[in-house]
C-alpha cells in the first residue's frame, strides 16, 4: 500500500481542519489513524508484501501527528492550566517521539541532532524568529500571556513551553517526518512537513496565523536540509514560542 500515508496525512488533516466546528470528530478521526497507522506499521514488519517499501517507515512518524492533537483533547481537568498540562504531556510525548524514531529506524545522523551549526544563514533563522513571534502573539485569536506572577513561575512556564512544544514539534515535524518524505516526494520534503505543521494551527480560526506558521515551518525544514543539522530549528521554534507568550504582550500589548 505505497499511497497509504497520504491517506492517513489527509485524515489527520481533515481532523484539523474539522477541530473548530466539532472535536469529537477530530478526536474519533486522529485515535483511527493513531490506531491503524500503528496497526498496519505491525502487519507491515511479518508481511513479504510489504518489503522495500520505503513508506513504512514513515507510519509511526505519522501517528505522532494525531497523537499532538489527541494529547490537546485530552483534557482530564477543566480548571488545570494549559501549561501544566503542557508540562504533564511533555514526557509521554518525548517517549512517544523517541520511539518512533526507534521504530522508523532513524538514528541521529537522519534527524540532524548530531551537531549544531553557527553559521550566518542559521543565525538569521533564529532572529527572524523573533519578528515571527511577535507576529504570532498578535495575530493569534487564541490568549498567549502566561500566568506568571513570578520569575520563578515565568522560568517554569517557559521552560515547560520550550520542553512540551518547541521540542517536540521540532522533532516531530523536522527530525521525523521530514527526512522520512525524503524518499516519498524528494525535494518538497520541506513543503509537505511545513503543510502538516500549519495545520496544527487551524484550530485557531486564523487564517493568517495558519499562513504565517506554514512560512516558518517551510523556513525551519529548509534550513535543515541545507545546514544538516536541526539545531536552529530546535532554537528558532524556542525564540518563536517565547516571544510570542512573553514578547508580544510586553511589547505590543
Amino acid at each position: 500500500m505505497p499511497s497509504a500515508w497520504i491517506a492517513y496525512l489527509a485524515a489527520a488533516l481533515l481532523g484539523e481542519v474539522l477541530l473548530p466546528f466539532a472535536p469529537a470528530a477530530t478526536a474519533l478521526i486522529d485515535a483511527t489513524v493513531v490506531v491503524v497507522a500503528l496497526t498496519h506499521f505491525g502487519w507491515a514488519q511479518r508481511s513479504p508484501i510489504a518489503l522495500g517499501d520505503p513508506t513504512i517507515r514513515l507510519l509511526p512518524a505519522l501517528a505522532l501527528l494525531p497523537l499532538l492533537r489527541l494529547l490537546s483533547l485530552t483534557l482530564p481537568v477543566p480548571d488545570l492550566s494549559p501549561i501544566v498540562w503542557l508540562g504533564v504531556t511533555a514526557g509521554p510525548l518525548l517517549l512517544a517521539v523517541v520511539a518512533s524514531a526507534r521504530l522508523a529506524h532513524l538514528d541521529v545522523h537522519e534527524m540532524a541532532i548530531g551537531r549544531p551549526s553557527y553559521d550566518l544563514l542559521s543565525l538569521l533563522v533564529v532572529g527572524a524568529s523573533l519578528p515571527a513571534g511577535l507576529a504570532l502573539g498578535w495575530l493569534s485569536s487564541v490568549p498567549l500571556v502566561a500566568d506568571a506572577d513570578s520569575p520563578i513561575a515565568t522560568g517554569a512556564t517557559a521552560a515547560v513551553l520550550v520542553v512540551g512544544a518547541a521540542i517536540p514539534e521540532e522533532l516531530v515535524f523536522r527530525g521525523l517526518l521530514q527526512p522520512l518524505l525524503v524518499d516519498l516526494v524528494g525535494r518538497a520534503a520541506p513543503v509537505v512537513a511545513a503543510v502538516a505543521f500549519a495545520s496544527t494551527y487551524v484550530g485557531g480560526q486564523s487564517a493568517v496565523v495558519v499562513v504565517l506558521m506554514g512560512a516558518v515551518g517551510l523556513v525551519y525544514g529548509l534550513e535543515v536540509r541545507r545546514s544538516g543539522s536541526l539545531w536552529p530549528a530546535l532554537v528558532g521554534h524556542a525564540v518563536l514560542v517565547l516571544t510570542a507568550v512573553f514578547g508580544a504582550p510586553t511589547f505590543l500589548g
